[in-house]
């Protein structure tokens, strides 16, 4: 346990860990008689999570920035600030999932990248269904947001322009660099649906 956490995994991540060893130890126990107490063990426990929301003067400070910058990068991260979208969908969002007539957009689909174990690669990207069937939903388009969609509408992936996703990872490399432009305080890309959520 120690030892994972000075490597730097969360102390979520060693518990999780924890909890796969406590069931091989189980099967251990139940199929070899192979008995080994851990009662003894103390879990680390989280840091409990704070600033999960985004306040409102970075908020406007943000938004300002980003009509003033309008591109599709822009234009993501306002569809996830005030729709509430996963980073994986909103890159998995197509200009086919959007209705202009209707104002309605249709989440559908999620781009992920995966570990995989063959060949030389480590890892892949796939574009999958949302993270659970109550993810695959239909959201009422702002207007605010009606109106750049129209100003920037193409075909294929909206954050692209092409029939190529952008992943994940490189989505969150281009909001880290729109916070620093905005001279705003490091945070996930996940607080902007923590803060669609509380507002």
């Amino acid at each position: 346990i120690n030892r994972k956490l000075s490597e730097g995994f969360s102390a979520s991540y060693v518990r999780d860990i924890f909890t796969v060893f406590k069931a091989m130890l189980k099967f251990a126990q139940e199929e070899h008689d192979i008995h080994i107490s851990l009662r003894n063990v103390v879990l680390p426990r989280g840091s409990k999570k704070k600033d999960l929301v985004i306040n409102n003067i970075e908020q406007k400070k943000l938004v300002n920035y980003l009509k003033s910058h309008m591109d599709l990068t822009s234009l993501g991260v306002m569809i996830s600030l005030f729709m509430g979208l996963r980073i994986g969908e909103l890159c998995g969002l197509m200009w086919s999932d959007i209705d202009f007539q209707s104002g309605v957009m249709c989440v559908k689909r999620a781009v992920q990248r995966i570990g995989i174990c063959s060949g030389n690669k480590k890892t892949k990207v796939i574009i999958s269904t949302p993270k659970s069937s109550s993810s695959l939903r239909v959201i009422a388009i702002p207007d605010m947001i009606m109106r750049y969609l129209k100003q920037l509408k193409s075909s294929g992936f909206i954050l692209s322009n092409t029939d190529k996703p952008i992943e994940p990872r490189t989505f969150q490399n281009r909001y880290k660099k729109i916070l620093q432009q905005c001279n705003m305080q490091d945070h996930n890309f996940h607080q902007l649906r923590h803060t669609f959520a509380t507002n």
